[in-house]
């Protein structure tokens, strides 16, 4: 109640987040980000890089901050669909890795991009959005393209299955 009248009275919103990032720069992704991610904060912003890192640092799992960083990644696309990037950037980043199988990185890229899509309405512009933006991600990795049609499928596939359930 107290924020809706505040955001109708123009007023702004200031997040344990934002002020963090304003006033810790420096510190905010390596030393800030992880304890936010450690007392299991919700609706903070999450790139693919910090996801990266966390779940190389999970041991290739997505458990602990990795877990949470995932989280907090997948729900800002239910308020920003554009924010598939991030998760497209991930995935990109996934098939980078040297350490995981061809189909370790397909389940691991196709249940990532699912938590996103699970948060949208399944229709043709967001096919056409999530395509895009892994089209964008692998721009210059042709040799990924197979992969990378596969995974949208089987993404969709687990969304269409969330949503069903």
């Amino acid at each position: 109640m107290v924020l809706q009248f505040t955001l109708q009275l123009g007023g702004r919103v200031l997040s344990v987040e934002a002020f963090l990032r304003a006033y810790y720069p420096t510190q905010y992704h390596a030393q800030l980000l992880p304890e936010l991610l450690d007392r299991t904060y919700w609706g903070i912003q999450v790139e693919a890089p910090t996801l990266l890192r966390e779940f190389i640092a999970a041991g290739h799992q997505f458990t602990g901050r990795a877990r949470q960083a995932l989280r907090n990644m997948a729900l800002q696309v239910r308020f920003q669909p554009q924010r598939l990037r991030a998760l497209a950037h991930f995935a990109r980043e996934l098939y980078l890795l040297p350490g995981l199988s061809d189909p370790q990185k397909l389940r691991i890229g196709s249940n990532v991009l699912s938590l996103g899509l699970c948060y949208l309405e399944l229709t043709e512009a967001t096919w056409q959005l999530a395509a895009s933006q892994l089209a964008e991600a692998f721009f210059l990795l042709p040799i990924y393209e197979p992969s990378i049609a596969e995974l949208l499928r089987n993404a969709w596939l687990q969304a269409e299955y969330y949503h069903r359930s």
